[in-house]
C-alpha cells in the first residue's frame, strides 16, 4: 500500500460511524438524483461490503486531499463499480470513511486469452490488483 499513498498504514484501523452512513446514504442514496448524474444509489448491502471492497479491491489509487489529509479511493465491481474514500490520519493511526458512490461498469472481452475485464471507464490512474 505504501507504494500506492506514500504512507506506511500497516496496522492502522478502519473507521465507519453512523454518521459516515448517513452521509454516504443521504448523499448517494437517492436512485433519481445519482441517475442525474450517470451514477447508481448505493445501498445498505453496498454498505455492508465495505470490509470486502477494502480488502478485495479491483483497484486502488492515492486520492485527492481532504483538508490536510491523504485519502485512498478503493473501487471493487459489485453490480457496477462501487468506489469508497478512506482519510488517512497518521496522527491517529486510523483510517477514516469518507464517502462511497457507484458508477455503472461496462465488461471488456479479451479474446487473446479468453476472458473478461469489468472496468469503469472513467477511470485513469489506477492501480489493477490482479
Amino acid at each position: 500500500m505504501k507504494n500506492i499513498t506514500g504512507f506506511d498504514i500497516g496496522g492502522y484501523k478502519h473507521e465507519l460511524t453512523d454518521n459516515d452512513i448517513r452521509h454516504m446514504l443521504n448523499r448517494h442514496g437517492n436512485p433519481n438524483g445519482e441517475a442525474r448524474k450517470g451514477q447508481i444509489a448505493i445501498t445498505s448491502n453496498d454498505i455492508k461490503q465495505i470490509p470486502n471492497i477494502i480488502n478485495n479491491y479491483d483497484y486502488i489509487k492515492k486520492g485527492n486531499l481532504n483538508r490536510k489529509n491523504q485519502t485512498i479511493v478503493y473501487m471493487k465491481d459489485i453490480k457496477g463499480m462501487v468506489y469508497y474514500v478512506e482519510v488517512i490520519s497518521e496522527s491517529k493511526n486510523t483510517l477514516s470513511s469518507k464517502t462511497m458512490w457507484k458508477k455503472p461498469s461496462v465488461t471488456v472481452n479479451d479474446s487473446t486469452r479468453g476472458t473478461s475485464l469489468t472496468l469503469d471507464v472513467q477511470t485513469t490512474g489506477y492501480s489493477l490488483k490482479l
